[in-house]
């Protein structure tokens, strides 16, 4: 169980986010939102980002929807780092 996925996510591996998607203690809309808070704080600056999609959150939703049916199909974990 994750209790804070903001902090979590600063020090979380590939692995670590997998093994949690995979236990359902973190899904794709976690952590593009995750992802997409943490741009909006610290890119603003750093102007490391020079697109983000838009259709993201969308695309995440779906993948969520994909795995809760079963159909995961072994999609890549998203990571960024800054």
């Amino acid at each position: 169980m994750i209790s804070d996925k903001k902090s979590w996510i600063i020090e979380a591996t590939i692995t670590d986010m997998q093994q949690a998607m995979a236990s359902g203690a973190l899904t794709s809309m976690d952590l593009v939102q995750l992802y997409l808070e943490r741009i909006q704080t610290y890119d603003g600056e750093l102007r490391s980002i020079i697109e983000l999609n838009p259709d993201a959150l969308r695309i995440a939703k779906e993948l969520d929807q994909e795995r809760e049916a079963g159909a995961f199909a072994g999609h890549c974990t998203a990571f960024l780092s800054f």
